[in-house]
């Protein structure tokens, strides 16, 4: 889940053109957007991600996916 440091990280560059990490890199594409947030348990959200080919995908921290 993300910490609140986290989200407020995240919530900086919101909706902001960048470098997608390299954890997220899908297809090739090296520049998202943040598009929102989407609310996973009450203390915690993970952020939806917008792709330069318009591709959008939630990212999961990984202790989510294991």
């Amino acid at each position: 889940m993300l910490s609140q440091e986290q989200t407020n990280t995240i919530t900086k560059i919101y909706q902001v053109t960048s470098k997608c990490p390299d954890e997220i890199i899908y297809n090739n594409n090296k520049i998202c957007i943040i598009k929102g947030f989407r609310k996973v348990t009450q203390n915690s959200q993970v952020p939806i991600v917008e792709f330069y080919d318009t591709t959008r995908m939630w990212v999961l921290p990984k202790e989510m996916i294991e």
